[in-house]
């Protein structure tokens, strides 16, 4: 997990919560421009933030209204979800699903080399240093 180490358990499930809820405001907020934007209704509303919630009872009243409800809640989705599979990935999955030995340092693993293992990699140290 970068810099800030290796997590226990309900680390990760406060992390998760946390981008749940963070997930949940960016949708809300794709879905809602897209349908706005679509609908035509954003003059009338130039903040969107939970009109998709507002308009979703009437979806089945207006065939326009019901085709831009769900794909706006579909652009949001598609939006949203790589993003937050990739946190539970991160957080939960990478080490079931990777064995230790797999699992490899992000800079790799360097060791400094013996006078015998330069000279069989060809260096010639009098020469390069």
């Amino acid at each position: 997990m970068g810099r800030i180490g290796p997590l226990p358990l309900w680390g990760r499930l406060a992390l998760l919560a946390g981008a749940l809820v963070l997930a949940g405001a960016v949708w809300t907020l794709a879905a809602s421009l897209v349908l706005l934007l679509g609908t035509g209704l954003f003059r009338f509303y130039p903040h969107p933030s939970t009109q998709w919630f507002l308009y979703f009872p009437y979806r089945n009243e207006n065939a326009r209204l019901g085709w831009w409800i769900t794909t706006s809640a579909g652009i949001a989705t598609l939006a949203v979800l790589p993003a937050l599979a990739r946190v539970v990935w991160d957080l939960f999955l990478r080490r079931l699903l990777q064995p230790a030995a797999q699992r490899k340092p992000l800079y790799g693993e360097t060791e400094w080399a013996s006078p015998s293992t330069a000279k069989r990699a060809g260096f010639d140290l009098k020469r390069h240093l």
